[in-house]
């Protein structure tokens, strides 16, 4: 499509009579487009239309003022303030400008001093191609449906002599009017921009790029050839190693893991990918794509970590924990790009946990991934200081493809189980609200129960909770720690009244029994809260859902929902038009 849109845009150049070349696409009933697929145009004007003239004309009469460039200007604001910034590559800026009229009004502009799609080189047009396909991609994940827009080409003037010398305050753009405010209302050209042209934006540009930031990762697939077009931006070669860790669900049996209980996680598709290759020279160099940022370690010098925990705690963590261990560290030049949503429940720290040790002491780790799954554990208690059970990096370290494993976390012993729907499926629903165990309840739970097992001690037996005596309770006399240690009993029980429905098919029973887990996480062990609970009851409102509940430890991330599988597209769009910013990201089995 770019190359066409250059051919056409340098063939009716050619007219003499034409001024100005307008390539645009129209997508979606909203805007007038009666086909489902984008419909493009290409305009040749006699003359250079109002909206261009003007614009040509501010971005001359800025350059004889201030002799730089408006568009390099507006690229260097927008690079200062980054928080209109959506993504950017080495040629190109895509942005929301706090001019826009439009609450997802994109634009996409050249960092060059390009001013016509000719001008652009094949590499640079393969970048904009997958830039827009990446945009549009974006558009669509935002609300979980075919996304309305206006697509505009703004490029100079052609045949003229008052706009010949353009390339010096002008630039190539794109701009993109999605008429969407939300998923379904539309941002109408009202009074005031019809009558007055003096746009009023309904939204803070800064609060729906972060919108469309979230939305452009959900879309996001990892490959070999994507992480290593990063490898190569940022070290000038090519990596020679990959190595993918996967993030996991958890069917149920929450926060009963480090109460010695059975739960019962699997594996995902999605994860961490790594491209890497080692050196000689000692030096570590990783690049985060998903935070923008890098990390330099000198394996001569003693390892400093940050004073607040962050994507680099749990690398440095791993890298001490193996040099503990005696295991050989080596010097690696590596980039991480990811498409787990971070704090969403879906372990993205124990993925990178595992991710990182397997990539530094593979032989060692592949004989022994128990092991890995404890030295991760021991990262996360040691330097990320959360005192999390042991179910996350156990189910990435050794999860199965397509089956659950139904772990005995008071003796680490597991069994595969393949995870049969029959006619139903599994969605996974992000609720978009990031949670940070360290900052979260997470470690009072836990105190909690260690107060309940202090409390028993010397009327039971047990030394892990998920294993008392049910008639144990009749001697816990605190409300708050009674209804914790119901939840640690029913839950475990649930665990394994789930592992049984799934063995006998029974579909029905299953989904009853996660929405019990949720109601007992809700009420009894209260981590919850307002985002997940709306989720369950508005998944629970259709009736070919049997069953919801959240996964994870809670204070955010997702829900998990088992929906028939001919009710997929009616349970997305009823869900997803009654709770705004959720992302239904996963379709299981």
């Amino acid at each position: 499509m770019i190359q066409l849109w250059a051919d056409r845009t340098t063939e009716i150049s050619k007219d003499p009579n034409i001024k100005y070349v307008f390539p645009f696409e129209n997508r979606g009933k909203e805007v007038g487009v009666t086909m489902p697929h984008p419909h493009g145009q290409i305009y040749g004007y006699s003359y250079i239309p109002l909206k261009l003239e003007v614009e040509l004309k501010s971005a001359k009469s800025y350059f004889e003022k201030n002799k730089t460039n408006l568009f390099d200007a507006i690229i260097w604001e927008e690079q200062k303030v980054d928080k209109r910034i959506i993504f950017e590559t080495k040629n190109f800026l895509v942005f929301l400008p706090f001019f826009t009229d439009y609450p997802y009004g994109v634009f996409i502009v050249a960092k060059n001093d390009a001013i016509y799609f000719s001008n652009f080189s094949e590499n640079e047009k393969k970048e904009l191609g997958i830039i827009l396909k990446d945009v549009v991609g974006m558009f669509d994940a935002l609300y979980d449906k075919p996304f309305p827009y206006m697509m505009c080409v703004h490029q100079a003037p052609v045949n003229s002599e008052e706009w010949e010398n353009s390339s010096l305050y002008y630039r190539f753009h794109i701009e993109f009017y999605p008429p969407l405010r939300s998923s379904d209302a539309i941002k109408y050209y009202a009074s005031s921009e019809m009558g007055a042209w003096a746009a009023a934006n309904t939204r803070n540009v800064e609060e729906t790029a972060l919108e469309l930031k979230i939305a452009l990762k959900n879309t996001k697939m990892l490959s070999k050839e994507s992480a290593n077009e990063i490898f190569l931006n940022q070290f000038s070669y090519t990596a020679e190693e990959y190595c993918f860790s996967p993030g996991r669900i958890n069917l149920i049996g929450e926060h009963i893991d480090y109460n010695g209980g059975l739960v019962l996680p699997f594996a995902i598709n999605k994860g961490i990918l790594a491209a890497f290759k080692k050196n000689e020279n000692k030096i570590i160099r990783i690049y985060s794509a998903d935070f923008e940022d890098s990390l330099v370690i000198d394996l001569g010098k003693a390892i400093e970590f940050p004073v607040e925990v962050n994507w680099k705690t749990y690398i440095l963590g791993m890298i001490e924990m193996m040099k503990s261990k005696g295991l050989f560290i080596s010097g690696i030049d590596m980039i991480i790009c990811s498409d787990l949503p971070l704090g969403s429940g879906l372990s993205s720290s124990a993925a990178l946990e595992c991710l990182i040790g397997y990539v530094f002491a593979n032989e060692y780790y592949d004989k022994n991934r128990k092991e890995l799954a404890l030295d991760a554990q021991h990262v996360e208690h040691e330097y990320a200081k959360v005192k999390c059970g042991i179910m996350d990096q156990f189910a990435v370290a050794n999860g199965k493809k397509e089956m659950g494993m139904l772990l005995d976390c008071n003796n680490l012993q597991s069994n595969y189980l393949p995870i049969e729907l029959k006619n139903f499926t599994l969605l996974v629903i992000n609720s978009n609200k990031p949670r940070a165990l360290v900052d979260s309840k997470y470690n009072e739970r836990r105190a909690e129960c260690d107060k309940i097992l202090a409390l028993l001690d010397g009327f039971d037996p047990s030394k892990e909770l998920a294993n008392l005596n049910p008639l144990s309770l009749a001697y816990i006399e605190d409300d708050i720690l009674y209804s914790r240690a119901k939840h640690i009993l029913t839950e475990n029980n649930r665990v394994k009244m789930a592992s049984n429905a799934l063995a006998d098919g029974n579909i029905e029973a299953l989904g009853q029994l996660l929405l019990a887990s949720h109601q007992s996480l809700d009420e009894d062990y209260e981590v919850a809260g307002h985002e997940l609970n709306t989720i369950v009851k508005y998944a629970m409102k259709v009736k070919e859902c049997v069953g919801a509940r959240m996964t994870g430890a809670g204070f955010g991330g997702c829900c998990i929902a088992i929906v028939e599988k001919n009710a997929i597209a009616k349970f997305k769009q009823y869900v997803s038009k009654s709770i705004k910013k959720i992302h239904i990201i996963l379709v299981l089995f």
